[in-house]
């Protein structure tokens, strides 16, 4: 999971950056240089069009994020590479967030003074240590993928999953995956559930306050059962089987047809992926 770990804050930290990192000219030299990392190692496998369409819509980043995975796997010194181009915005993060904070506090201009005239300066403790020993991002993430996905889900799917809302975005803070996908399950038992989907596991989340994480690890595969068509209209309603170590998880979907069936197949391309880049 490191590489995950590795790539999906790479990816979180440019998208923050982008359009401007992209260029030369911008003002960040530390982004630009993730930028050209990432770019470069894409280009030089034949892959150059992802990156474009990356910067063109940094939301769009999934085959970007699925390429760096197996260029970090591969490529032992590649990864060694990009994760010093991540500890380098990183500290020039925190360099200008404590520059600001200075600057912003009661007698900011004298502080600078002594700072300036000063033959010692203190090491800034005010950011946690992320995996690769840059300091963790505040506010790096240029959205949140689950306000994303409420706003691109049906209006009434949207609806019913909304009482959900709060303690989706909570949870989404606290894992280092972007959610890829959320639709609304009910299961044998009672209530129902938000099942959520990253690229390491799929989350059941009940209205009641339950939560099951199911990691891909656990996870031999992912069935989707579509609904059939009614003779008056609509549809049935469709099926995720999620075949585990443990058994098999049923989750029926009532909702939207097309959004169901198309988060459905997301959960079964990123455990495919998942399983190949494990192999």
């Amino acid at each position: 999971m490191e590489t995950f770990a590795l790539v999906n804050h790479a990816i979180d930290l440019l998208a923050a950056r982008l359009p401007g990192a992209a260029s030369e000219a911008g003002e960040d030299a530390t982004a630009h240089r993730l930028y050209d990392v990432i770019a470069h190692k894409l280009q030089n496998a034949g892959n150059g069009n992802a990156m474009t369409e990356f910067v063109k819509d940094s939301r769009e980043n999934s085959l970007v994020k699925r390429l760096l995975r197996q260029a970090v796997r591969d490529d032992p010194a590649f990864a060694t590479e990009l994760a010093t181009a991540v500890a380098a915005v990183g500290r020039a993060t925190t360099s200008n967030d404590v520059a600001a904070e200075r600057q912003d506090a009661p007698g900011a201009d004298g502080a600078a003074r002594y700072t300036a005239n000063s033959s010692s300066s203190e090491p800034s403790t005010h950011q946690e240590k992320s995996n690769y020993g840059d300091p963790a991002p505040r506010d790096d993430k240029p959205g949140s993928a689950v306000r994303r996905i409420f706003s691109e889900m049906p209006e009434q799917d949207a609806r019913r999953l909304s009482v959900l809302m709060d303690r989706l975005v909570k949870i989404e803070a606290r894992i280092d995956e972007e959610i890829q996908g959320i639709v609304r399950a009910c299961p044998a038992y009672n209530g129902w559930s938000a099942l959520v989907i990253t690229s390491g596991r799929i989350l059941d989340i009940t209205d009641s306050g339950g939560l099951t994480v199911i990691p891909f690890s656990e996870v031999i595969g992912i069935r989707v059962g579509p609904g059939k068509k009614k003779l008056f209209g609509g549809f049935e309603e469709s099926y995720i089987l999620v075949d585990t170590i443990a058994g098999t998880r049923t989750y029926p979907m009532f909702d939207d047809h097309a959004w169901a069936l198309k988060t459905a197949v997301i959960a079964r391309s990123l455990h495919e992926e998942y399983r190949l880049d494990a192999t």
